[in-house]
């Protein structure tokens, strides 16, 4: 036998998107925050030169 549930208003489904929407918008700026981060990180690696350097090889 199906369970009952209680229908849902018009009202509360928009609720409902809107909340789901907001957690999507929170996630992509999580995203775009991490990947400019790593891009930073990615530059910085590139740009630092050991403070001494390694003797010529022989």
């Amino acid at each position: 036998m199906a369970e009952q549930h209680d229908p849902v208003t018009h009202g509360e489904l928009v609720e409902i998107v809107r909340r789901l929407d907001d957690r999507i918008s929170s996630m992509d700026a999580i995203l775009l925050i991490s990947m400019a981060m790593q891009a930073v990180i990615e530059m910085m690696a590139q740009s630092i030169r050991p403070a001494f350097p390694e003797p010529a090889g022989d």
